[in-house]
């Protein structure tokens, strides 16, 4: 007994002595360690991503020139399917050829390496880290690297993998700039934005709603403060911010063909689509719609899962509504309006002017989009808590909170195996369509067609695209008598067995998957089968 006390003290001492050493070499190593610690978290979901070959259906399209093009050196401009060649937008495209040929990657291959799973979640630090402290920006960012709105769309090199990062680019360097505006920091913005402008439509359109609503946030609370006989110096950039408007609107493809259908719809009374399709999306998410055969909307059902989001779409509004509340009590009391200068919440507000034209410009096409809510909703959640009084260790708990459920949501969501066929499952069809098909015609859905076009691209001519309609979705399912609600469809009908999810048309159309009714399918009196290769069926409409 007395042996094992000796024994107990002399660790005891001994711990006492070398412990503290210890701990202070691991605080100096803390930066290191937290930095190891979330580039893993951030690289794991696109990890188990890549492993399982998934991709969204547009991934294919986009790789298509890129596979077409490997051979010569140069990005062909061609057209396919319906798919045109915009030329100021295939700055994604040329970086993937680029890859491709310094590393000697097949497109295949580099289409899911999870780059993206990177780049989205670190720019989204860098940018918290200019608000707030590395804890609170690292549980913020692992929210982003795990949202599945976000990290199935950007995890790979795909266009969202390079559009996302830019764009919270953009916003790291405003932050600079509402602090201190310098020539350098407005060149790199402009230099951003003309990148980004060569990748993609809707982020450059979000870069220059973001600089005006900051502009004229700024110059509203310069006009107030001088009111209040306050000095205020002014960071404002109408410059840079005209040029943005008048680049975007003078080149770009959404004012010569995306604005003026906008208009139309609005002009027509259909102006109400867009706040139905919000209420009918948050409807279907808690389970109260139920989602018809043919849904326009991101998800086509109602789940434990999209409820979760919906609440932590909510958490991420709560601070904002509560900053509100206190904003309107502090003027009920003193009867009087005063701000003051806060150049993050300058930063907040404009983002949520972001978010609302971004949501209500894609609900006004019936698609109620709030992917961007899902990646900059947490940066103003944060911004918004700490300014109501968020402070200690009391403030990390809104963070872990949308951190701890998107890790949930991704877990849940997580397609263990492909939710389609793979590409070595394609070509064989691929291979035999350029073989022996006789019509240059394919009735699919968009990702089936993607696949079957980029297996054919490097040797073969690309066929022509036809999705699905309602008539033709109906006759495949359920042929009507007489002559058949295929007479005349022409080419050939391309099935992927294994399609898990739903039938993908362009225009935000989704179907129920034909794989729910391939007895149908298979007895349809109007259809003559021509391949079957166990993983995708090629059918000739009769």
């Amino acid at each position: 007994m007395i042996r094992i006390r000796s024994v107990a003290r002399r660790a005891f001492h001994w711990l006492r002595s070398n412990l503290p050493p210890v701990v202070a070499r691991v605080r100096e190593q803390e930066d290191y360690f937290l930095g190891v610690a979330l580039v893993i978290l951030w690289v794991l979901p696109g990890y188990l991503l890549s492993k399982a070959e998934y991709s969204l259906e547009y991934d294919y399209i986009q790789n298509v020139r890129v596979a077409a093009s490997i051979g010569g050196h140069s990005l062909l401009p061609i057209n396919f399917g319906g798919f045109n060649f915009i030329p100021e937008h295939q700055g994604s495209e040329i970086l993937r050829l680029i890859f491709c040929i310094v590393s000697g990657l097949p497109i295949q291959i580099l289409q899911i390496l999870p780059i993206g799973a990177f780049l989205v979640p670190l720019t989204f630090f860098l940018v918290c880290r200019q608000c707030f402290d590395k804890w609170t920006a690292a549980l913020l960012s692992i929210s982003v690297a795990f949202d599945p709105t976000i990290v199935m769309s950007s995890y790979h090199t795909t266009i969202y993998a390079w559009s996302r990062p830019m764009l919270l680019l953009f916003v790291f360097l405003y932050i600079k700039i509402i602090h201190r505006r310098t020539p350098a920091l407005l060149i790199l913005a402009f230099l951003l934005f003309i990148s980004l402008y060569s990748i993609y439509w809707t982020d450059p359109a979000l870069m220059v709603m973001f600089a005006l609503f900051l502009n004229l946030l700024l110059f509203l609370v310069g006009l107030i403060l001088r009111r209040q006989g306050q000095s205020f110096s002014s960071s404002l950039t109408i410059s840079i911010a005209t040029a943005f408007t008048v680049i975007y609107l003078g080149f770009g493809e959404f004012t010569y063909n995306l604005l003026p259908s906008m208009f139309n719809k609005y002009t027509s009374g259909q102006f109400g689509t867009a706040v139905f399709s919000l209420y009918q999306r948050v409807l279907q998410l808690v389970g109260l719609a139920q989602p018809a055969e043919e849904v326009f909307s991101t998800y086509g059902e109602s789940s434990p899962i999209l409820t979760v989001q919906l609440i932590r779409y909510l958490l991420m509004i709560l601070p904002v509504g509560l900053l509100l509340f206190q904003w309107s009590r502090k003027f009920w009391k003193s009867r009087k309006f005063t701000i003051e200068y806060d150049p993050l919440q300058i930063i907040m507000w404009s983002l949520i002017g972001v978010l609302l034209f971004h949501t209500f410009l894609y609900s006004s096409y019936g698609h109620a989009s709030t992917r961007y809510v899902a990646l900059l909703g947490p940066l103003v959640a944060a911004i918004a808590l700490f300014r109501i009084g968020g402070s200690g260790r009391w403030r990390w708990i809104l963070p872990f909170a949308l951190g701890a459920m998107a890790c949930a949501n991704f877990a849940f969501e997580y397609p263990a195996s492909p939710v389609h066929s793979t590409m070595a499952e394609v070509k064989p069809a691929a291979i035999w369509f350029s073989t022996y098909g006789v019509e240059q015609r394919v009735n699919s859905n968009v990702g089936t067609y993607g696949m079957l076009a980029l297996m054919m691209a490097p040797y073969a001519e690309l066929p022509t695209f036809v999705c699905y309609t309602d008539s033709t979705y109906a006759a495949l399912i359920d042929p009507p008598g007489g002559d058949g609600g295929l007479a005349g469809l022409g080419g050939y009908i391309i099935l992927d067995l294994k399609v898990a999810s739903h039938e993908m048309c362009p225009g935000f159309k989704f179907f129920t998957p034909l794989t729910d009714y391939l007895d149908r399918v298979s007895a349809n009196p109007d259809l003559s089968w021509i391949y079957d290769n166990g993983s995708i069926w090629i059918l000739k409409p009769d």
